[in-house]
């Protein structure tokens, strides 16, 4: 009986162990044949792609090992890439050989690509500042101008770019704010310290000579910023209300200043007169308007140059040679033993770009019309109120005496009397500051256009904000001066309510 049990488990087992024996014979047949299936699979994919490479490229292709990329006529390939890609329409180019060949893939594209935009010049705008104060609001001032200039070049031929030279003095925090308004901002100390000036007497005056002393001289590395077009130097109290792109040309030949025949004669003069043994300078490195109000008898020899807007054709010979000007130090009635400089500011930027431009490298500057790209509403004569006295500039009036203001009639420029829609840059100077609050008073000669030029910058002000999400309507809401945009609450420096820097 034990046998017959034993007996029935082991026919039990066997037939166990048969059953699962032709279980994995099966199991084998079917993986072999998946390999099978791969294998013929793998092949057939292989056979297919040397088939469309034998095609479409001839024999002489370059190995397989190499990827291929298609990318728009004169795009450069990705970083690192080594391969060859269609540079115009057609055509293969190797990125290391730069030997192409004609391509069936580019080819049959069929499609033009339109070329390559090509890349704007850039027009840096350049500010100073010396110094701040947790109630300076000049970085108000800044941010308008800033915007000011960026928003003219929307419709210019030149991108633009905004820059501010910092004294070291200037806090984190204002360095913080100045880029926050869109500026890049670098620190610059004094281009010449003054205790290694060799003049006794400019050594001595200079750091309280015009408004800011030696720390004027930071507006000089305007020309050091070769890696710009033009760089346009404005103080922060200026607007720019249109481009000038006329005056960004190589050798600009619109928008200079009817120049008057004792300035005429005096540029020839300065030019027999120059030093030929310096190395050659071709070409116009500045371009600026004179501040007449500074000027001195004989009218129109030897003007100061008005230091909040000059546009500087960067060149490292021509900063260096300013410095050294300065590190020399000899001014004595003017620099040089000319009388350029003999005048408020003389010892700074008023009167060292005029001895420059006009003395030193006669012909390497030009002037532009004052009223169009540096209206400071300012009047040309020498006397009060309207068609009196002399005008400073040289100009002699027509013999009938009728005055008009008009340059174009003979007669100097009057800025109080031009058209703001003919205006490019403002300048904050006999007009004050925007952020003083001054009313609307018309009683001075040049209240009419400056209430013009407040209701501007104001306007671009509110742009500002809105664009960038500072807007403050709570608290403009109920002003009582809409002239100002009731960012004023009352006329008078201090109802002026601040742009709030952090929400730009």
């Amino acid at each position: 009986m034990e046998w017959k049990q034993w007996s029935k488990h082991a026919n039990a087992a066997a037939a166990s162990s048969t059953a699962s024996a032709m279980r994995q014979r099966r199991k084998s047949q079917s993986l072999i044949r998946g390999r099978d299936l791969l294998l013929v699979g793998l092949i057939a994919t292989c056979v297919l792609h040397l088939y469309v490479v034998t095609q479409t490229h001839p024999a002489t292709l370059p190995p397989e090992d190499i990827v291929e990329i298609e990318l728009y006529r004169g795009a450069t390939p990705p970083a690192g890439y080594v391969g060859y890609y269609c540079q115009s329409d057609g055509v293969k180019c190797h990125t290391e050989t730069h030997k192409c060949w004609d391509s069936a893939i580019c080819a049959e594209t069929g499609v033009r690509r339109p070329p390559p935009q090509k890349k704007k010049k850039v027009i840096a705008y350049a500010i100073s500042v010396t110094g701040d104060s947790p109630g300076w609001n000049g970085i108000d001032g800044a941010a308008v101008l800033g915007h000011s200039a960026v928003r003219a070049h929307r419709n210019s031929s030149y991108d633009a770019a905004l820059v501010a030279f910092v004294s070291p003095s200037v806090s984190e925090a204002g360095r913080h704010k100045l880029e926050k308004v869109g500026f890049r901002v670098l620190e610059k100390n004094l281009p010449v310290e003054v205790e290694d000036i060799q003049g006794k007497l400019l050594r001595e005056k200079i750091s309280s000579n015009g408004c800011c002393g030696a720390w004027e001289l930071l507006k000089l590395y305007a020309w050091t910023l070769t890696e710009y077009h033009r760089v346009v130097h404005l103080d922060v109290d200026s607007l720019v209300l249109q481009n000038f792109d006329e005056l960004f040309d190589d050798d600009p030949t619109v928008g200079g200043a009817i120049l008057s025949p004792t300035a005429i004669d005096t540029a020839k003069k300065n030019f027999e007169k120059r030093d030929t043994t310096l190395p050659l300078l071709e070409g116009i490195y500045a371009q600026y308007t004179m501040d007449w109000n500074m000027a001195q008898r004989p009218w129109g020899s030897n003007p100061p140059v008005q230091g909040g807007f000059v546009i500087a054709r960067p060149s490292l010979q021509v900063y260096e040679e300013m410095v050294s000007i300065v590190r020399k130090g000899d001014f004595q009635g003017g620099w040089g033993g000319t009388r350029a400089g003999a005048f408020y500011g003389g010892m700074t930027i008023q009167g060292l770009l005029p001895y420059y431009f006009m003395h030193y490298r006669p012909g390497s500057g030009r002037e532009v019309r004052g009223c169009v790209y540096n209206n400071m509403a300012s009047n040309p004569r020498n006397v009060g109120g309207f068609g009196k006295g002399e005008c400073r500039d040289g100009t002699v009036p027509p013999p009938d005496g009728a005055y008009t203001g008009l340059v174009e009639k003979g007669d100097c420029e009057d800025c109080r009397l031009s058209r703001v829609e003919d205006v490019k840059v403002v300048h904050f100077t006999i007009c004050q500051k925007p952020w003083e609050c001054h009313g609307t008073s018309t009683s001075c000669y040049y209240c009419k256009i400056c209430n013009q030029f407040h209701r501007k910058w104001f306007e671009i002000r509110e742009e500002l904000e809105r664009e960038r999400g500072a807007y403050q309507s709570e608290l403009y809401a109920h002003g009582k001066t809409p002239a100002r945009r009731n960012m004023c609450r009352s006329y008078n420096r201090a109802g002026y309510i601040p742009i709030d820097v952090s929400k730009l």
